[in-house]
C-alpha cells in the first residue's frame, strides 16, 4: 500500500481515533476489551463526517483520496469512492476475525494481495497507483490496530 497522494490525510482526518490494541482473553499478553468508548466519530461530529466523507469520495475527488476511515457505533467504517463496508472485529481463538455488517457497492478494501506492486519495476511502471490499481494488504488488522 502506497500513501502517496492525499489519501494519507484523509485517512488521519478521519481516523482520529485510539482504538483498542488488547488481544482476545487467554492470548499471550492480552487482556479483555471490557470498557470500550468509541473514539471515532461521536454524535455531535457525524453529521460532520458524513459532509467529508460524501465531498472525499465524490467523483472530483476519486482520482486523489483512495478511501476515508472512521469508526463509530460500535464498528469500523472504510469508504472508497465506489463504496463502502462497516465492520466489526471479534476475538477468534488467540487472535481476531473480521465480519463485515455492512456493504453498499464495491468493498474498498477487497483487494488484499501483497504481491501486486512486488517488484521494483512494477512499482517504477506505476508510481501513483488509482484506488482500483491499490491493494490493501491485512487492511482489517491495519485499520484495528
Amino acid at each position: 500500500m502506497r500513501l502517496t497522494r492525499v489519501s494519507a490525510a484523509v485517512l488521519l482526518s478521519l481516523a482520529l481515533c485510539a482504538l483498542p490494541t488488547a488481544r482476545p482473553a487467554g492470548a499471550q499478553g492480552g487482556v479483555p476489551i471490557t470498557n470500550f468508548k468509541d473514539q471515532g466519530l461521536n454524535q455531535f461530529e457525524a453529521p460532520y463526517g458524513d459532509k467529508l466523507i460524501a465531498a472525499y469520495t465524490s467523483p472530483e475527488w476519486r482520482d486523489v483520496v483512495d478511501m476515508v476511515m472512521t469508526y463509530r457505533n460500535g464498528a469500523y467504517e472504510v469508504w472508497g469512492g465506489s463504496g463502502h463496508i462497516r465492520f466489526v472485529r471479534q476475538p477468534q481463538g488467540d487472535g481476531w476475525s473480521y465480519r463485515i455488517v455492512e456493504q453498499s457497492g464495491t468493498n474498498p478494501i477487497a483487494d488484499q494481495r501483497v504481491d501486486r506492486l512486488a517488484t521494483s519495476a512494477e512499482e517504477t511502471a506505476l508510481p501513483i497507483p488509482t484506488a482500483a490499481q491499490n491493494t490493501w494488504p491485512n487492511a482489517y488488522e491495519r485499520i484495528v490496530g
